[in-house]
């Protein structure tokens, strides 16, 4: 949060002046336009449809794809609100003078316009930041919880740092709410009472747990998946996909940064607007990331849904079975099997996800072998088979591609999954 700008009450003659001295050869323009205000728009309008694009993918794909909707996706729907009441004060921060010199505000024009709305709107901001963070990272971990099994030891490690998140995240939002007494004292600095917080070193220490807590959730979960069954490549691949938390993790030290540097400031209000859109960028990025564990398997729905062109008739046999082969190469390259398969036969087998507690396995199965008790990830759908049967004319599937369309039932109705094979 920023600092006071000024406590004492201005002087008639100082109203005419500057906020500030302007720096030694600066001469002050009060008519200088502010154009950090239309880079704000800009950047939330771009921050805003980028998250709501990510996180209806995610509903998507756990509704209809996975049919695993849990409280972590709900959990990001909420911390959705908080993110988008920040961008909106991003913007409402810069219409009330953030991103100005203060030596090219009229001191008169920032206290009748911009004083009590920069500062309000900066208290506001503070506070969505905090919650939308903590909320942001407590669906993280539940989404830890949920991939881990009961009785692993890592789950304790989970519960602890949810237990940290949530206890520092209330600990400093109350502590922002009731820093001031009366509260309106925390952005009215001419109203009679006292502040009991030193909100800087308050900032300054949301920052550091902000740190911490990001690296702690990128660590814990590189012990899970190297327990996985899957091949070293898939693993490598994981875990990249949660080191996409260090580009926040940057972010977050960088805000840290600019924290420091706004507090031995005097131009507050074009320090502030730093230290805004780097929150902006850290929140939407980190709620970005939380959704990109669903992107894979959303990516191999779609692939499945794309229709071979048969709107031109292919010129010759080769040149439709390379149609064919290209668009396998896709398929194999989304959901690479982990071992090679030996056989002459290939149209017998299927490609499947294999569930288990230690994590999923890819793996190659031949139709007539399947387990029809145990669980499957079929098409990214956590599943148990409990009827199966095989269907290869083309109205369900193009055999020659290795697809094939199991029909089981489950609830005593009947659902669909496309399983991939090799092909031919």
């Amino acid at each position: 949060m920023a600092p006071t700008v000024a406590t004492p009450p201005p002087s008639p003659s100082m109203l005419l002046g500057p906020v500030i001295p302007p720096p030694p050869g600066i001469i002050p323009n009060f008519n200088t336009y502010n154009h950090h205000e239309r880079d704000a728009i800009n950047g939330v309008i771009a921050c805003t449809v980028l998250c709501v694009s990510f996180l209806l993918m995610r509903l998507w794909t756990k509704a209809f794809v996975t049919r695993q909707l849990w409280w972590d996706d709900y959990t990001c729907v909420i911390a959705l609100l908080f993110v988008a009441g920040y961008n909106g004060g991003a913007i409402m921060q810069t219409t009330n003078g953030e991103g100005r010199h203060l030596w090219d505000i009229q001191l008169g024009i920032w206290h009748e316009k911009w004083s009590t709305g920069f500062q309000v709107w900066n208290a506001v901001g503070y506070s969505l930041y905090m919650v939308a963070m903590g909320t942001i990272k407590l669906s993280i971990l539940l989404l830890y919880l949920k991939l881990l099994a009961p009785g692993m030891k890592l789950r304790f490690a989970v519960y602890g740092i949810l237990a940290f998140v949530a206890l520092y995240t209330i600990g400093l939002e109350l502590a922002v709410l009731f820093a001031c007494h009366p509260i309106i004292k925390l952005y009215h600095y001419y109203t009679p009472g006292r502040c009991d917080v030193d909100l800087v070193a308050h900032a300054l220490t949301q920052g550091s747990l902000n740190i911490v807590s990001d690296l702690l959730i990128i660590i814990v979960p590189i012990p899970m998946v190297w327990s996985m069954q899957m091949s070293k490549q898939h693993k490598i691949g994981v875990v990249a996909l949660f080191g996409t938390g260090l580009v926040v993790t940057a972010l977050s030290m960088y805000r840290l940064h600019t924290l420091v540097r706004l507090n031995s400031s005097l131009d507050v209000t074009i320090n502030q607007w730093e230290t805004t859109i780097i929150s902006l960028i850290e929140i939407n990025l980190t709620l970005i990331a939380s959704c990109m564990p669903s992107f894979k398997p959303f990516i191999r729905h779609l692939v499945a849904c794309i229709p071979l062109n048969s709107t031109q008739a292919p010129s010759s046999p080769s040149s439709a079975a390379n149609a064919r082969h290209s668009r396998l190469s896709f398929i194999r390259f989304i959901s690479k099997p982990s071992k090679p398969v030996h056989t002459t036969n290939s149209k017998e087998l299927v490609f499947i996800d294999e569930a288990s507690f230690r994590g999923d396995s890819d793996r190659n199965v031949s139709l007539a072998s399947l387990d029809v008790e145990k669980p499957y990830i079929n098409n990214g759908r956590l599943s148990s088979i409990e009827e199966t049967r095989d269907f290869r004319s083309p109205h369900f599937g193009d055999a020659s591609l290795g697809m094939n369309m199991m029909m089981h039932k489950k609830g005593g109705k009947e659902d669909s999954a496309v399983v991939y094979g090799q092909g031919t």
